[in-house]
């Protein structure tokens, strides 16, 4: 039920109505239109991160397996990191919907006193280590900007919908009972008139 002024002043009231909600309903299919683009990129870019990822993480598996078989489990618990790495996201905003496009990774530091085992092994298996968590922090960072953009266009698309098939039909047919009604009104105003003035009312 659209709760709607009454007389007249509905009637203008649910002009104003109609014209904002076509209005809003063409931004929103403007918007949707963007981010559809948009999406496009951000799922090329999604795939080809995967795929990057993946690969750098077998490489990284091989250079580990290798190291393990020259300096054992042990070498390999004994230079395992203890800290975390860093993380920094940039952001970027389509439409107002704002998503991660790009990324920084700095590897854990190694603590003073930590061991470190040296040779050209454990430096290959450190260095695809390095380039497998780079190429995982851009993998989550696309797969979550492409999460972003879709949930947006989702929710974009609910908010077309509801104005082409329930909203903006709705005020029309209020407005058109409302003419109707304000039609009979005044031609019953019209003859009452006339009645009062002795007129002939069809004139």
């Amino acid at each position: 039920m659209i709760r709607v002024p009454p007389g007249r002043a509905g009637r203008q009231w649910l002009r104003h109505r109609v014209d904002t909600a076509r209005n809003a309903a063409e931004l929103l299919k403007r918007k949707l239109l963007i981010l559809e683009q948009r999406h496009h990129h951000l799922w090329t870019r999604a795939r080809e991160c995967r795929e990057s990822w993946e690969l750098a993480a077998r490489q990284a598996r091989q250079w580990v397996d290798r190291a393990v078989l020259t300096g054992g489990l042990r070498g390999l618990r004994l230079s395992a990191p203890r800290e975390s790495a860093e993380v920094t996201l940039t952001w970027d905003t389509v439409m107002g919907t704002r998503y991660p496009v790009a990324t920084s990774c700095a590897p854990p530091r190694t603590p003073p006193g930590a061991t470190v085992l040296t040779g050209a092994v454990w430096t290959e298996a450190n260095v695809a280590h390095r380039r497998a968590l780079e190429a995982a922090v851009d993998c989550a960072a696309a797969a979550e900007a492409l999460r972003i953009v879709e949930l947006e266009i989702a929710t974009t698309r609910r908010r077309v919908r509801a104005l082409d098939h329930r909203w903006i039909p709705g005020l029309e047919a209020t407005l058109s009972e409302l003419d109707a009604s304000l039609e009979e009104l005044e031609r019953a105003e019209h003859l009452t008139r006339h009645w009062a003035s002795g007129q002939d009312p069809s004139r």
